[in-house]
């Protein structure tokens, strides 16, 4: 879906959008492209920040690596590693449940 919408309207956001789709789905060498598409069009443009943030996300990429930060990786947690972090209830509090 991604990628039919970086076809259709090539924005930088559209194109970004896809480059992490392609990595996030193990297409590494096609974000890579994508990224470097990125990269050389903030250079024309001359926004350094965006240049920076998206060379950090090309060399992810190159190394086969998804882009997600930490926040989003948090956010993106299994069902089974939310029940690991849950704290059992104590032997007392469980009675108490199942006397009620």
């Amino acid at each position: 879906m991604a990628s039919k919408v970086a076809q259709s309207q090539q924005t930088p956001q559209h194109l970004e959008t896809l480059a992490l789709s392609l990595a996030e789905t193990g297409r590494c060498e096609e974000a890579v492209q994508v990224q470097k598409e990125l990269v050389a069009l903030a250079e024309k443009l001359g926004n350094e920040k965006l240049t920076v943030r998206l060379r950090i996300k090309l060399i992810r990429y190159e190394a086969g690596a998804p882009c997600r930060t930490a926040s989003e990786d948090a956010t993106a947690e299994s069902p089974a590693k939310v029940q690991e972090s849950t704290p059992e209830p104590k032997q007392d509090e469980a009675k108490a449940d199942a006397e009620d």
